[in-house]
């Protein structure tokens, strides 16, 4: 059972759309991090799923990304990745890392759909 997200976010923006959207889900939200902050908060408390920005400062998506896939705690975590980028540079380099992709910008409805179909998709493969 899903219990964790975590928005990994520095942009304000990002954090305004998802505020009505974490009243129904328990989730720890973390406004305004570098990624290196960010990482060492999801080593302390691993989260179910990440909602992660792709460009961040001090450590970036696809250096989060390896990270985590480096790590055998949080190997399986599933990743949401979010970007102004098209997809396809965002591909290029988090080379298959990331469970989804959302371009921004993005309406919440969109959010809430893509999580609830990795959060589906990797029940049906836990199962």
């Amino acid at each position: 059972m899903w219990r964790s997200y975590w928005w990994l976010t520095t942009s304000s923006a990002s954090l305004r759309c998802s505020n009505p959207f974490w009243p129904t889900r328990a989730t720890k939200l973390l406004p305004q991090l570098t990624g290196g902050k960010g990482w060492k908060r999801l080593r302390e408390q691993p989260p179910d799923l990440v909602l992660l920005d792709f460009m961040m400062p001090i450590m970036d998506g696809p250096a989060m990304l390896k990270a985590l896939r480096e790590d055998p705690a949080h190997r399986d975590t599933p990743a949401v990745v979010m970007s102004s980028l098209p997809e396809s540079v965002i591909a290029e380099a988090a080379k298959g890392m990331y469970a989804a992709f959302l371009r921004k910008p993005f309406k919440l409805h969109t959010v809430v759909e893509v999580v609830n179909a990795v959060i589906d998709r990797d029940a049906a493969t836990r199962e």
